[in-house]
């Protein structure tokens, strides 16, 4: 593992930097204050209500200060010209890439696990304590989530000629695919190719319309958080999810169980999330690790 120098030294760099500080104390923060919520939700998950906290304010925070973190691993060096000296190094370009998706990704799990695990304290004094195992599969889930982000972020670092075409390409993929892509751009985008209106509190049986509405990464962890927290099979916010089982309550999420009757289709299984999580990992390295390959480093 040649790169292994290069990430420690930049996971040193990391560590230091006031952005991991700042989103620790976010994340924590954001992360105390979503424990609780309606009736139904603490009726529902019982002291696991600690455990529902963690899924917005990963996906939506975690997920912002994790591209942030990213986009401007390579595109800075590059424009500075200090990507010359790393690329001196006994490294091919694909090393570096790597070195500095691992680098990030670990810096970045120190704020996830200062969160999991003081929230997770201060809920077990509130509510009682929930499961050990959920818990670990929660921090696990994050985690994948992170990587996901950081090798979108750093892909685009590495395919973007500037710094500013970087941050624009970054902060259009958060609004879509990580703030939008659950609550309107999967409708919009559905409707926009079948021609089938959508209304979200009865939503069609449709395989295609589930599937985009878990294919983003916020999707993908969303499907596997609630499967986790046993709410139900949904890309939806965990507090909408159980809100839309209620007798008599419906709520804009997209309920695989009430949607389709009888058996549910396969490809809409849970674990296939993660296969959503593969996509987004494998895909942008691939087309990053092509477009740093060609640039002209000089």
């Amino acid at each position: 593992m040649r790169w292994s120098p290069l990430a420690r030294k930049e996971f040193n760099t990391l560590l230091q930097s006031k952005g991991l500080g700042l989103l620790s104390l976010v994340l924590i923060v954001t992360s105390y204050f979503s424990i609780g919520g309606p009736s139904y939700v603490s009726d529902s998950l019982g002291p696991n209500i600690t455990l529902a906290a963690f899924q917005l304010p990963v996906v939506v925070f975690g997920g912002f200060g994790t591209v942030l973190i990213s986009y401007r691993s390579i595109i800075n060096e590059r424009e500075s010209g200090s990507i010359k000296f790393v690329s001196g190094m006994p490294l091919r370009r694909y090393e570096i890439l790597i070195g500095k998706i691992f680098s990030r990704t670990a810096a970045l799990c120190i704020p996830v696990l200062l969160t999991f695990v003081i929230v997770g304290l201060v809920g077990t004094i509130q509510y009682g304590s929930f499961s050990l195992s959920q818990f670990v599969l929660l921090l696990l889930v994050s985690i994948l989530y992170v990587l996901a982000n950081v090798c979108i972020g750093t892909s685009i670092s590495a395919i973007a000629n500037t710094s500013i075409q970087a941050a624009t390409t970054t902060f259009s993929y958060y609004i879509i695919f990580i703030l939008g892509w659950i609550d309107f751009f999967t409708i919009q985008l559905y409707s926009a190719l079948t021609g089938v209106p959508v209304n979200p509190l009865n939503p069609p049986a449709s395989e295609f319309l589930f599937i985009l509405h878990r294919g983003g990464p916020s999707g993908a962890y969303n499907v596997l958080t609630n499967a986790i927290l046993g709410v139900g099979n949904s890309a939806s916010w965990v507090t909408a999810v159980i809100a839309d089982q209620l007798p008599n309550t419906r709520s804009n999420a997209l309920v695989v169980d009430l949607a389709f009757t009888g058996q549910q289709p396969m490809i809409l299984d849970e674990p296939l999330a993660l296969l959503s999580f593969a996509f987004w990992i494998i895909i942008p390295l691939l087309i990053g690790g092509y477009a740093f390959q060609r640039t002209d480093l000089a």
